[in-house]
């Protein structure tokens, strides 16, 4: 396992809970966690390390990375195998399930979307009222004006 490293700071920083989450979620990558908020010389560490003073800068094998880059890090620790199991299962790929899937990975869950179909009864419907925004937009066969 490689060795990582993830400077960090308690309280409200989003980006810092999002990487140590996303780092447990592959498969329990190890991390030491610093907290630069408290460690005024961890601080100074990794500002020399990334040269920058934002917050989470993530050290894997010498590697420096800044921000939660979820590109990256899939990079380095990802498979590419299916996970056996799911945080959340939407059935359905309508406007509501599609919704809810994609907010969801937006939050690093491993989703699955069961659906006979992308687009559900909209596709066949020649108008779909209250839809959200709009005051009524057309299904996927008409020409009808929105």
């Amino acid at each position: 396992m490689p060795n990582v490293t993830v400077y960090s700071t308690e309280g409200g920083c989003q980006y810092c809970r999002l990487t140590k989450g996303y780092l447990s979620r592959l498969g329990g990558v190890p991390f030491t966690e610093v907290d630069v908020g408290r460690d005024k010389n961890a601080a100074e560490e990794m500002v020399n390390l990334s040269g920058q003073y934002g917050v989470p800068v993530t050290v894997v094998d010498g590697e420096v990375i800044v921000g939660f880059d979820v590109k990256r890090f899939r990079e380095l620790f990802e498979t590419g195998e299916a996970p056996d199991i799911y945080d959340m299962i939407v059935i359905g790929g309508g406007p509501a399930g599609l919704t809810a899937a994609m907010y969801a990975s937006r939050k690093m869950l491993s989703v699955l979307v069961l659906t006979e179909n992308i687009g559900g009864q909209a596709l066949e419907s020649w108008a779909i009222e209250n839809y959200m925004g709009f005051r009524l937009v057309t299904g996927g066969g008409t020409d009808a004006e929105v």
